[in-house]
């Protein structure tokens, strides 16, 4: 067997849609499965071609911004898909409609399955599986998704969601996402207060953030939410952990200076080695 997967991230990019499809990778590699992936490039410091863990790997430089850089990304998916036709027998996406509609107007041209996993709800036009409740373009999305082999999502909330737009309910698969409990543990209250010490925390309550930093995570509400906690309380310390297009934008509405001497409130850049990868996290 050898499955194609589109995303549009990848590693050593990190969000939710990019870690499912590595370890999905990873797992088919390792039973013998042919696994092939097409992701944008982000950063010319990334590969064009590169084999990680096993899945070959395949970025596509494309023009536009993160939204509709969908556009060129979704034609080049095309084109490559068209140029190994003959060694894919099933389409995978992960993501958002977006995904699942290029990897279902790919699939179906090429005349291979398509499963798409469905990670993202709520009521933007663009991108979210309740999107289809807009009535021209819903008609549009349930006729194409009609046309899908099958659905995995990750919560009940998106399968209630897939449901109330009349996707067929005996082709929806529920697959929680897991937890690497080797990676993820509780730990003892001295491992606690050692890795306090280690990335400089303060011996407050302590609240962490931890996903890409762009619009739709609502990071700058959770700014606000901290500017009224500490008009009555500074004892609370807030860790942000990710990477995104607004650090800028963030670091500027946290206002370092007056947060510091009004509410000892802090914005230091510091880095966490991960196993995988580096991720860059701002305490605030």
């Amino acid at each position: 067997m050898r499955v194609a997967i589109l995303n549009y991230r990848f590693f050593p990019l990190i969000d939710g849609p990019s870690i499912q499809a590595k370890l999905l990778g990873e797992k088919l590699s390792d039973n013998g499965v042919e696994v092939f992936v097409v992701t944008r490039r982000f950063s010319a410091k990334h590969p064009e071609f590169e084999n990680v863990n096993g899945i070959n790997v395949q970025r596509l430089s494309c023009f536009g911004g993160y939204f509709w850089g969908h556009f060129p990304y979704g034609a080049k998916c095309f084109t490559t898909l068209m140029k190994y036709r003959k060694r894919i027998d099933i389409v995978n996406t992960n993501g958002s409609i977006g995904m699942a509609i290029i990897g279902i107007a790919c699939a179906r041209f090429l005349n291979k399955r398509i499963i798409s996993t469905f990670n993202t709800c709520g009521l933007k036009i663009v991108g979210k599986v309740s999107s289809m409740k807009i009535p021209i373009l819903g008609r549009l999305l349930r006729m194409m998704l009609k046309r899908m082999d099958a659905a995995v999502a990750i919560s009940s909330k998106i399968y209630e969601d897939l449901r109330s737009v009349q996707f067929p309910e005996a082709k929806i698969y529920i697959i929680p996402c897991g937890l690497n409990t080797h990676s993820f543990s509780p730990v003892s209250k001295e491992k606690k207060r050692l890795l306090r010490e280690q990335l400089k925390l303060p011996e407050k309550t302590l609240v962490v953030f931890t996903g890409r930093l762009v619009d739709s995570k609502g990071v700058d509400i959770l700014l606000e939410a901290l500017r009224e906690i500490l008009k009555s309380t500074t004892d609370i310390h807030l860790l942000i952990v990710g990477e995104g297009y607004l650090i800028l934008y963030l670091a500027t509405l946290a206002d370092p200076i007056s947060l510091f001497s009004h509410f000892r409130y802090s914005f230091f850049p510091t880095i966490l080695n991960t196993p995988s990868a580096p991720i860059k996290t701002f305490e605030l």
